[in-house]
């Protein structure tokens, strides 16, 4: 927690203390430093500091959003088994241009806690074998409601290959 040029660290039941503020106002800055399960600062606020006072600093609930990447093998494939699906980073960008991302697993799983708003959800193809596209990188999704459940699934396909097929005349 930060006002002004002083920095603080709240103590294990969340509890922080300033000594020998002036009075006046001040912009209460906040950040988590650790994963919060799905829980967002509501914003930083300015407050009047005249006494000695317990100030709330209040959290908002977000929501989860869960998916998979999943290989669809093509028909004459032969690498298809050596496909890596761990690894591939998953960013959502809020309108606000703040970006939360998750990595998935190795059974290309993944989920990313975000506070309600509007998102551009991507998967990134920098660690996909250059084989390999998704059928659609990017999604669209309006956060409003947190009774729902957003899951997403990014399809992997092997880019299309040209197939020679030589005839030998028998003659």
């Amino acid at each position: 927690i930060k006002l002004k040029d002083q920095t603080v660290l709240t103590d294990l039941d969340g509890v922080a203390s300033f000594e020998n503020l002036t009075t006046g106002n001040y912009l209460v800055e906040s950040n988590l430093l650790t994963d919060s399960e799905g829980w967002f600062k509501a914003g930083n606020s300015p407050v009047l500091m005249n006494k000695s006072q317990t100030l709330l600093i209040p959290l908002t609930r977000g929501v989860q959003i869960i998916g998979s990447v999943i290989a669809q093998k093509a028909t004459y494939s032969r690498s298809f088994d050596s496909i890596k699906l761990s690894g591939v980073r998953v960013s959502a960008i809020g309108s606000d241009d703040q970006v939360y991302s998750g990595i998935t697993d190795k059974a290309g799983k993944f989920k990313i806690f975000v506070p309600f708003g509007k998102y551009t959800v991507d998967a990134s193809s920098s660690t996909i074998d250059e084989q390999f596209q998704f059928a659609q990188d990017s999604y669209e999704l309006n956060i409003d409601n947190a009774d729902s459940n957003y899951e997403l699934t990014f399809y992997l396909i092997e880019k299309k290959r040209k197939l020679n097929i030589k005839k030998f005349d028998n003659n």
